[in-house]
């Protein structure tokens, strides 16, 4: 006979965890939902690649940069190993699209994944990411192998997950791509190049290998 255990955590202890986790959040200049929660701090990195080594970040300069969903899940609330979300915003001049920008809708609930943006990461509503899903618009590996990682020798490009997608556990997004809406990225796969809207992706590198249509061509109901 299935029995069930108890939540690991105590809701008046995960409810004060999200308060503390939420005002660390405002303080570091992330744009909240207004029904935000948290059962854990997720891992928000700044880098300023036009700053010498030593000097100091400025937060301001990060400021209403990070958008994330409004649920954002720690250890101990999900039945896969989850650590908390890490959000990594790199500034790599001084215009204004010349740094990250990660913007998730409300609708998102985050564990785990990981996003690194250079330049814009945007996930619409109704976007499901599964445990240890990562999400780059700039992988940090020069062009030309033989020249420094500078701005100049970097492939940057805007990432777009569209709604109503999955993103399966451990699958990697990588620059410039855009995930149609109602796709789906099989678990484990590398996305190098746009997949269209009702398709399956699968591989390394990821091919579309099915199709949420019908016969005549028009999608299913999501």
């Amino acid at each position: 006979m299935a029995s069930f255990s108890p939540t690991a955590i105590a809701p008046e202890v995960l409810h004060e965890r999200s308060m503390a986790a939420l005002a660390r959040m405002r303080e570091m200049g992330v744009v909240l939902h207004e029904k935000s929660f948290s059962t854990g701090m997720p891992v928000i990195q700044y880098r300023d690649l036009t700053k010498g080594n030593g000097d100091a970040i400025c937060i301001d300069d990060f400021r209403g940069r990070i958008t994330p969903g409004a649920g954002l899940l720690a250890s101990g609330q999900s039945p896969f190993h989850a650590d908390a979300a890490y959000l990594t915003l790199v500034r790599w001049g001084k215009g204004e699209d010349e740094c990250g920008k990660i913007e998730i809708d409300a609708s998102v609930t985050l564990s785990e994944a990981a996003f690194v943006s250079y330049k814009s990461i945007r996930v619409e509503k109704g976007v499901l990411f599964g445990p240890g899903a990562v999400v780059m618009d700039c992988d940090g590996v020069p062009i030309d192998l033989t020249k420094p990682a500078t701005p100049d020798n970097l492939e940057i490009g805007s990432v777009t997950i569209c709604e109503g997608c999955w993103i399966g556990a451990y699958a990697i997004i990588m620059p410039g791509v855009t995930i149609g809406k109602y796709s789906t990225v099989a678990g484990g796969s590398v996305v190098f190049k746009d997949v269209p809207p009702y398709s399956l992706a699968a591989g390394n590198p990821a091919s579309v290998i099915g199709s949420f249509r019908k016969e005549d061509g028009s999608p299913l109901d999501p």
